[in-house]
């Protein structure tokens, strides 16, 4: 009997052993998860402060930049930009946030590019800030953004848009992968295209903005608010498709193209003088009355066409002015590599013809293919557009411009090289792989601008634009989604697929921002002048220092 009690005796013990050692792990696990909690809120709130911070001087330094740097001061580039101007707006922001903030010069770094900053405006910044934890457990974060400068006009950082005071019409599906910019904006579930039948209409579905596989754009700027336009109270789905885009409302400083200035500055380099002014350029007499001044200058040559064969010293002049209304071929490279080619006039660029060089037309462009063969029969397609033309080059047009039937290619297959189109008057691109499947095209390698209006048609016809669109007032965009057609029609409305079908198809209307342009030492002196900086920003990146308890 006295055995047995002290049997439960030793039992009660082990139990109550074991319901402490238990209730003791409970109770160090719960101070363990209590620990890790609190870390974790300091990590975050670390991380926020820090990026709040870098954000903060970023908007100091971009404020500062476009208010105190003109670019048309003469000295930029023999050291007042670096020494003066940057260096004094740099030092007080360190001296603002103290060691935590550094600023790095990168521009003539080899994974930018290295661009010689003795002979070009751009530079590029990164800005990184450090914060640690002064209470609780030891951490620190490092976050960064790279900054860039750019002394080019603000279009070119939109895949597609209209000027601060215009609009943009997006009627149907086009699929934009980049940011979209508009003065107002409106967009529709139907898409507008003419057949044989006149003028009419299809129900497909919303546009579609996402960012770039980088993770940048995939953002609506706005300006203006209209009956029925685009505004940031209105929800997204009802003017986007999914994924619905960030909508702003835009108040930021927008550096137009002024065409005008941008010859006149163009001139003057030619003939190193300050003999031309924008109000010379404002009409078809007095830019005639200006080519006929600019052939009297010794370092500009008058040809009437290109020879077949031209002469080997044929780049000796830093112009040429070109009595003829059409390139063709290759025949007039030797003058186009490194030269200004101005015609007088009207141009014509017809098919396999390739521009190596910059252009400046005082009249109208047309750029024009072959049509398709219209005696296919309805049971017949073709498979591609096949007419090319190949640019490397800048392109003013003082007139209107026409693109028709016809592909836009890199000159050489070169990554770098792309068409830049800028045109005063109405631009106008149609009948571009009409028919075609979505699986059998290359992309436009181009930007297109224009001061006035801009109206293409993605429905029959089929764009896939590697650059950026853009209209100063207008820019009406029509488009479906579907990946090809079972025959060729005057019939358009007959051969389009219903809206249920369209949703796993391909827009007709596709544009992907080239971000490059911007950054490209070797054609920012061709790019229209401007007088401030844009300034551009890539994602925040977030580095972890220590994490101790």
């Amino acid at each position: 009997m006295n055995n047995e009690k002290g049997q439960a005796l030793i039992t009660v013990l082990l139990v109550s052993l074991i319901f402490t050692v238990l209730g003791l792990t409970i109770v160090a696990a719960s101070i363990n998860s209590n620990q890790r909690t609190g870390v974790r809120i300091d990590d975050i709130e670390l991380t926020t402060e820090a990026t709040r911070t870098l954000n903060e001087a970023i908007a100091i330094f971009s404020s500062k930049v476009y208010n105190d740097i003109d670019l048309s001061e003469p000295n930029l580039l023999n050291g007042d930009l670096d020494n003066i101007l940057l260096a004094t707006i740099k030092a007080e922001l360190e001296d603002k946030y103290s060691t935590n903030l550094l600023i790095e010069d990168i521009t003539a770094t080899e994974d930018y590019g290295s661009i010689d900053k003795t002979k070009y405006l751009t530079r590029i910044f990164r800005f990184s800030y450090t914060n640690q934890n002064t209470d609780g457990a030891d951490i620190t974060k490092t976050v960064s953004r790279v900054v860039y400068l750019a002394p080019t006009p603000s279009f070119l950082k939109y895949a597609i848009g209209s000027g601060p005071e215009g609009e943009v019409y997006l009627n149907g599906a086009a699929e934009i992968v980049g940011d979209l910019f508009g003065g107002t904006i409106y967009t529709a579930d139907k898409a507008w295209f003419t057949d044989f039948y006149g003028r009419r209409n299809n129900e497909t579905l919303l546009p579609r903005i996402i960012p770039s596989s980088n993770n940048i754009g995939g953002n609506v700027f706005y300006r203006n608010e209209q009956e029925n336009s685009l505004t940031i109270s209105e929800d997204a789905e009802n003017f986007f498709d999914e994924p619905k885009p960030a909508v702003i409302k835009d108040t930021a400083d927008f550096i137009n193209v002024n065409f005008e200035n941008t010859l006149a500055q163009i001139f003057n380099e030619i003939t190193g003088s300050n003999n031309f002014v924008g109000s010379d350029f404002t009409s078809k007499s007095a830019i005639s009355n200006v080519v006929d001044e600019l052939s009297q200058d010794s370092s500009v040559e008058e040809i009437d066409y290109c020879e077949e064969t031209s002469p080997i010293g044929a780049q000796t002049a830093k112009a040429y002015i070109y009595n003829s209304n059409i390139i063709q071929g290759d025949n007039c490279n030797p003058f186009l590599k490194n030269s200004w080619f101005i015609i007088n006039g009207d141009l014509q660029i017809p098919r396999d013809t390739e521009i190596p060089g910059n252009v400046i037309v005082t009249g109208d462009l047309i750029i024009q293919g072959n049509e398709f063969d219209n005696s296919l029969s309805n049971n017949e397609t073709e498979t591609e557009e096949d007419d090319n033309i190949y640019f490397n080059s800048t392109i003013y047009v003082m007139g209107k411009t026409s693109i028709t039937n016809t592909n836009i290619k890199r000159l050489n297959s070169n990554p770098s090289s792309k068409l830049i189109l800028l045109t005063k008057g109405k631009l106008s691109i149609n009948r571009i792989n009409e028919f075609s499947s979505s699986k059998n095209i290359e992309p436009l390698d181009a930007f297109f601008y224009t001061d006035t209006e801009a109206e293409l048609y993605g429905v029959a016809s089929l764009f896939e634009i590697n650059g950026g669109l853009f209209a100063n007032k207008k820019l009406t965009v029509n488009s479906i989604r579907q990946n090809s057609f079972s025959i060729r029609t005057d019939d358009i409305k007959s051969v389009i697929e219903p809206v249920i079908a369209q949703r796993n198809n391909d827009s007709r209307f596709y544009v992907e921002h080239d971000r490059s342009v911007l950054l490209d030492p070797d054609r920012l002196n061709s790019l229209p002048r401007v007088d401030r900086y844009q300034l551009l920003y890539d994602q925040v990146i977030v580095k972890n220092g220590n994490v101790n308890n």
